[in-house]
């Protein structure tokens, strides 16, 4: 009975979700005349544009939802341009969230300690493509997690790079389209995104199946047996 009435108890993170949702809420109730497409675009459009990239950088490392970044940025720039400050920023925020880390790893540690009790032990490479495809798993927790797990910096960025790169195009098209949605790019942008969505999906399977049946070494112990989260 304790525990079914300790599972309902309003903590601190729960509080904050709840008032995120209700002002989630208000602003569409109030807004809901604005809050349209062409609008977010001429928004977008006269927002400063050192102040975009200048967002663009920065916001996602404090968990500012990195998709939205990347629409207003594919908005104010159009694709080409704005796929290039994508990429530089995810270079940047990659370097950067190793090197936050490092400064408060403790901090970090106690904070993420939610996202790592869901990854399996394994070794760095298959630990960092579970992570960085785990459905749920916000951008910015997931370059902090790794992180702190201590996967090494080179392997961490040769997987993280071209999978958010890839995800980016998402948002950086939405938001270039922004302003005029016809149906054959709707049908594009849809199919693309449904397409990235499979492809991550049918790999995080096949990694977790992986990962739960690993393939046994000569000795007869599996591969990836470790005592604990890769990098502990």
């Amino acid at each position: 009975m304790l525990r079914t009435f300790s599972e309902f108890m309003l903590t601190p993170r729960r509080i904050a979700l709840l008032i995120a949702v209700a002002l989630a809420l208000v602003a569409c109730i109030v807004f809901r005349d604005q809050l349209t497409l062409r609008n977010l675009h001429a928004h977008a459009q006269e927002t400063n544009p050192a102040m975009v990239v200048f967002c663009l950088f920065t916001l996602p490392l404090l968990g500012f939802p990195v998709s939205v970044m990347h629409a207003v940025t594919g908005a104010k720039f159009g694709l080409p341009l704005g796929m290039t400050y994508v990429g530089l920023s995810i270079v940047f925020q990659l370097f950067a969230s190793y090197g936050i880390v490092r400064l408060a790893p403790e901090f970090f540690a106690e904070r993420f300690a939610w996202l790592r009790k869901k990854l399996p032990p394994a070794t760095h490479g298959p630990l960092t493509l579970f992570t960085l495809l785990l459905p749920g798993a916000p951008y910015f927790a997931q370059n902090y997690v790794l992180a702190i797990a201590r996967v090494p910096f080179w392997l961490f960025f040769r997987y993280a790079f071209p999978i958010a790169f890839g995800r980016s195009l998402i948002g950086v098209v939405f938001g270039e389209w922004s302003g005029h949605m016809t149906p054959g790019r709707i049908t594009v942008f849809v199919l693309y995104t449904a397409a990235i969505t499979l492809i991550c999906g049918l790999a995080f399977r096949r990694l977790r199946a992986r990962l739960q049946s690993p393939p046994r070494a000569g000795n007869g112990r599996t591969r990836y047996a470790r005592s604990g989260h890769a990098g502990r």
